[in-house]
């Protein structure tokens, strides 16, 4: 969750500097939500990823044990 502490504290940072337009605001909206969202795509794939290399393993762990490709 570094992440979404990391894109919490840019917004933050963006908040507290004074600006002199409306769409300096918006921009700093725009760019969080592109971060949250990168940021969500990033632990999805990870834990897919996760999940498909574990079922991979475990597969080839009981193919080595029972001596069959089951796989």
């Amino acid at each position: 969750m570094d992440i979404f502490n990391a894109a919490k504290g840019l917004v933050i940072a963006l908040r507290s500097q004074s600006s002199t337009s409306d769409e300096r605001g918006a921009s700093a909206v725009e760019y969080s939500i592109l971060v949250s969202l990168i940021a969500v795509v990033i632990i999805l794939g990870a834990l897919f990823l996760g999940t498909s290399t574990n079922d991979k393993y475990v597969c080839s762990k009981n193919s080595i044990i029972a001596k069959v490709n089951q796989c």
